[in-house]
């Protein structure tokens, strides 16, 4: 069947698809910044039990 821009249904599911895909890789994305922010603080508590002296001033 031909939409009102005269590409079809079959254009409208691979654009449907299209926005599936681009929303699932920013989700990963999000994920992925997450993640490596939880590593780096995992990193810098350790760094600070292993040397104290590495504490902020108060």
């Amino acid at each position: 069947m031909i939409n009102e821009s005269g590409f079809g249904e079959q254009w409208d599911r691979l654009a449907n698809l299209h926005k599936s895909a681009d929303e699932l890789l920013a989700g990963l994305d999000e994920l992925a910044l997450h993640q490596a922010a939880a590593y780096v603080s995992m990193a810098i508590d350790a760094m600070r039990q292993a040397r104290p002296d590495l504490q902020p001033p108060d």
